[in-house]
């Protein structure tokens, strides 16, 4: 590789080795001279982080609206980020809900949230509607080395009846391709890492080469970077050094949690841990795998399930010893009430730790944050009661200027979730006429 002052670098310039490939971050230097002293704009990109099981609904709404809001005790942990969020209340999913199908809310709940589309209630054959971040992917993914990439902390099945006769599929992803194409979701972050930095997008190639060596995948680019650092601006140094940093400290994480192999079965027999067993790890690891896939542009559209609809994954630490489906079910009993309020603001946090990764990241002459448009919430407002109406949604960033944020806005009545999904599109520059069921754009949402 070889670059020339002050010539223009490529976007998908890629520091190179035997058998990976490290994408840059956002560089002064992929800016034109005659572009970059007036204006530096990093491309915009696309997030949609899901929470299953609904929320204890009055801990999470803000007192007050527009800009003279104050933060829910759920929204608590992102009290310094609250310049950089907007809370939307009245959003409905209508074609969530029942409509003659009878039980099956948390397969319609994940099934129509990204979509605004009705699930087919079928045991064998799934259908539904191409999600949000799909329709992004057809227009801006030819553009990065990945057209988007989905990630999920909770495997789940992808084929057979799941919720009350409805396909799995709708419980294991929440993006799909087209009607009849989910895309499944990774729950590795240690396949996440090695697709994102081997030379071909191909997890095992890089694996190979790294384990026959027993380096780190930045040992096999040092060379390269090398010559890069010595034709850029200092402030383009400072950042790759941060970026790489970032990657290393990755890189580490997955090492360390690869000593460690799960409990011992029974009959004595041992198998190596894929992922971390430490869900907050988990989380935080794709987290920061998400924010490395954008800051290097592998890709500008994710997908995130913190866990899918119906999980009974327990939450020991927040008092939560039954698994969350069951206790959301709660039958307002105030004991499993407040387990529920403390598991929505530890997943609150885990938020709060995603944005402020972002905010921690400079591009251009602003943030990574600054640059994405994500969306936080669950297809179930009260998951007791399984109701798809007024469902808990978070907006982040400011896609590159598309977004206004730090407000609380009330949607009218009936407001479909999909009009969020059609405003969306249109501050990404696509100007669809509909998207699911909306009915028009939140003009709101770009003041």
């Amino acid at each position: 590789m070889h670059f020339i002052g002050k010539r223009k670098l490529d976007r998908r310039t890629l520091l190179r080795g035997a058998g990976v490939a490290v994408a840059l971050p956002f560089l002064d230097a992929m800016v034109p001279a005659r572009v970059r002293a007036a204006n530096r704009v990093a491309p915009t990109r696309a997030a949609f982080i899901y929470v299953p099981n609904g929320m204890i609904m009055p801990r999470w709404t803000p007192v007050g609206e527009d800009r003279a809001f104050e933060m829910s005790p759920t929204l608590a942990p992102l009290s310094d980020l609250k310049n950089d969020i907007t809370v939307l209340s009245g959003l409905n999913h209508h074609l969530g809900s029942p409509l003659g199908d009878g039980p099956g809310d948390h397969a319609r709940a994940q099934g129509n949230y990204l979509t605004g589309a009705r699930p087919l209630k079928n045991a064998t054959f799934a259908r539904v509607g191409i999600s949000i971040d799909q329709r992004i992917a057809q227009v801006v993914g030819d553009r990065t080395r990945f057209p988007s990439l989905e990630l999920t902390c909770d495997r789940g099945l992808s084929a057979g009846s799941c919720d009350s006769g409805y396909n799995c599929s709708y419980q294991s992803t929440m993006s799909w391709r087209s009607e009849t194409v989910p895309q499944p979701a990774e729950v590795d972050p240690r396949r996440v890492f090695d697709r994102l930095f081997s030379k071909d997008g191909n997890a095992a190639s890089r694996t190979a080469v790294q384990k026959r060596r027993d380096r780190s995948v930045l040992d096999f680019v040092i060379a390269d970077s090398r010559r890069l650092n010595n034709d850029v601006s200092p402030a383009d140094r400072m950042k790759l050094d941060e970026y790489l940093s970032a990657v290393r400290a990755v890189e580490h994480q997955l090492e360390q949690s690869g000593k460690f192999g799960v409990p011992e079965a029974p009959g004595g027999s041992r198998k190596p841990a894929t992922y971390p067993d430490n869900y907050t790890e988990h989380l935080q690891l794709m987290g920061e795998l998400m924010c490395l896939a954008f800051q290097s542009d592998s890709t500008r559209v994710v997908s995130f399930l913190f866990a899918r609809e119906g999980s009974e994954r327990t939450y020991a630490a927040q008092g939560g010893h039954e698994g969350h489906h069951a206790i959301s079910h709660h039958q307002n009993n105030p004991e499993k009430i407040e387990i529920l309020a403390r598991i929505d603001h530890f997943h609150a946090e885990q938020l709060g730790h995603i944005l402020r990764r972002m905010k921690s990241i400079r591009e251009g002459d602003g943030t990574l944050l600054d640059s994405v448009f994500l969306t936080y919430g669950s297809g179930l407002s009260d998951g007791n009661k399984h109701l798809h109406t007024n469902i808990p949604t978070l907006v982040a960033g400011r896609a590159n200027g598309g977004i206004g944020t730090g407000r609380h806005l009330k949607m009218p009545d009936g407001m479909p979730m999909s009009n969020v999904w059609l405003s969306v599109l249109h501050s990404l520059g696509i100007q669809d006429e509909r998207f699911g069921d909306s009915t028009g754009t939140i003009p709101a949402l770009a003041s």
